[in-house]
C-alpha cells in the first residue's frame, strides 16, 4: 500500500511526465554521444596519421585502434548511463511541476461537494503557492456565509 502510494505520489500526470523524462535524457545522451564520438573519431584518425609519419609498427597501430574501440564502447555505456540518469532526472523535475496540483483538485473537490471547512497547504517555494492560500481564503469565506458544510 505505501509502495502503491509513493508510486501515485512521483507520477502526478504520467503521460506527461514520461513523454518529458524520455525527451529530456534522449536529448542529452544524443547530444553528449554525437559530441564524444566526432571527437574520438578526429583523435583516432590525428593519430593514425601522426602514427604513420613516425613509421609506428603495425602492432602498434593495432593497439591504438583498439584502445579506441574500447573507448567508443565506454562512450556508448556512459550514454545509456546518462538515459537513465535523465530520465530520473525528468521524473523528479516533472513531479516537482505536478505535484502541487494533486492538492489544489482534491481542495476545489471539497468545496464543490460543500465541505468548506477543508484547507490545504504547499510549501512556500511551490509555484502554486499564492493560489492555494487563495483558495484556503474562498474556503473560509464560504464557511463564513454558507456554514462548516452547505
Amino acid at each position: 500500500m505505501k509502495d502503491n502510494r509513493r508510486a501515485k505520489n512521483l507520477l502526478q500526470k504520467p503521460r506527461q511526465q514520461l513523454k518529458i523524462s524520455i525527451f529530456f535524457s534522449s536529448v542529452i545522451s544524443v547530444a553528449f554521444c554525437a559530441f564524444v564520438l566526432a571527437n574520438l573519431s578526429l583523435l583516432q584518425s590525428s593519430i593514425l596519421v601522426l602514427a604513420q609519419d613516425s613509421n609506428f609498427t603495425t602492432s602498434t597501430i593495432d593497439h591504438i585502434n583498439r584502445l579506441f574501440a574500447i573507448m567508443t564502447l565506454a562512450t556508448l555505456v556512459f550514454a545509456l548511463a546518462s538515459i537513465g540518469a535523465g530520465f530520473l532526472l525528468g521524473i523528479t523535475m516533472t513531479t516537482r511541476m505536478f505535484g502541487p496540483i494533486v492538492p489544489l483538485r482534491r481542495l476545489i473537490a471539497s468545496y464543490t461537494d460543500g465541505d468548506y471547512k477543508a484547507r490545504s497547504f504547499l510549501r512556500k517555494n511551490d509555484e502554486f503557492h499564492e493560489i492555494m492560500q487563495d483558495l484556503n481564503v474562498l474556503g473560509q469565506t464560504l464557511e463564513e456565509r454558507h456554514g462548516p458544510s452547505a
